[in-house]
């Protein structure tokens, strides 16, 4: 593989990010282009969150996932133990950049700015509702930034226009436990998620979405072919969402296999009798 520059680096960033962003939504996949660079520890990757920390400056707000999903099984989250498994570059930049984490247990957040307080204090009702920090970037327009991974492995914002449409194949489950900070226990916590079927793994389609915004040129794509970065703002791609899922809720789920097919099938045949036999702690809203 050709060898890049930290110049390129710079460059395609510099390419998706305009100036004018007061809000930037970072997912990556580092690993996709780090041999270009001969990164091979975590570490390594330390230079382009130096380039980041540059062009992002002190006056615009970065936010990157900091997902974390064993709470499902241990029924505990800990702001500072629970590490992100959700690539090496958020890792990083939480510890080389001084960002603060949100407080759901699953789907958690970094986040550094001048907006960082208002990130953290959403009440989050729901992981993707109007309160969560899904629901803060569209209100702000964030700009969201998919970095060498394709909007399906990287992009959460599009479960919010499921949650949003209420997409049948989808129910609302209270998931609670204890959070915890560095080892010290602060208290309850819980979040609650617009929920798979149990027994089908979920896969997504967002083409639908994507390719329709890349044609109109409200997505941005770096001229660098080695470095397959794009972004696109959240309110845009809110509103293409929505507007496929009115003409089909099934539409972000791929015909392959034929999961679509077994997807309307548990939706008719299973979800209320799924929904039923949920524990009373995990039902929401709360009887």
């Amino acid at each position: 593989m050709t060898k890049l520059t930290l110049d390129d680096l710079s460059t395609a960033l510099r390419e998706i990010i305009p100036d004018d962003d007061e809000v930037i939504v970072m997912h990556s996949g580092v690993w996709s282009f780090a041999l270009a660079y001969g990164w091979t520890r975590p570490e390594d990757v330390d230079p382009m969150i130096d380039i980041l920390t540059d062009i992002i400056g002190a006056d615009r707000t970065l936010i990157m996932p900091a997902y974390n999903f064993d709470f499902y099984r241990t029924k505990q989250f800990d702001l500072v133990r629970s590490l992100p498994q959700v690539g090496v570059l958020p890792d990083r930049a939480w510890r080389r950049m001084g960002m603060v984490r949100t407080r759901q247990p699953m789907n958690s957040y970094f986040v550094v700015g001048p907006r960082s307080d208002e990130v953290v204090a959403l009440p989050c009702t729901t992981a993707w509702g109007d309160d969560s920090v899904l629901g803060w970037m569209q209100g702000v327009n964030a700009r969201i930034c998919i970095l060498g991974v394709s909007w399906e492995e990287g992009c959460s914002f599009i479960h919010r226009c499921e949650e949003k449409a209420r997409v049948p194949y989808r129910y609302f489950k209270r998931f609670p436990g204890t959070l915890f900070d560095d080892g010290r226990k602060i208290g309850p916590c819980s979040e609650v998620l617009y929920s798979r079927p149990l027994a089908i793994m979920l896969a997504d389609d967002w083409s639908s979405i994507t390719d329709p915004l890349r044609a109109s040129g409200d997505m941005l794509t770096t001229s660098n072919p080695k470095l397959h970065f794009e972004s696109a703002l959240s309110q845009v791609v809110y509103d293409q969402g929505m507007a496929v899922l009115e003409q089909d809720p099934y539409i972000l789920l791929p015909t392959a296999d034929g999961l679509r097919d077994r997807v309307r099938a548990w939706v008719k045949n299973d979800k209320k009798a799924e929904m039923a036999a949920l524990a009373p702690e995990q039902r929401w809203p709360q009887d």
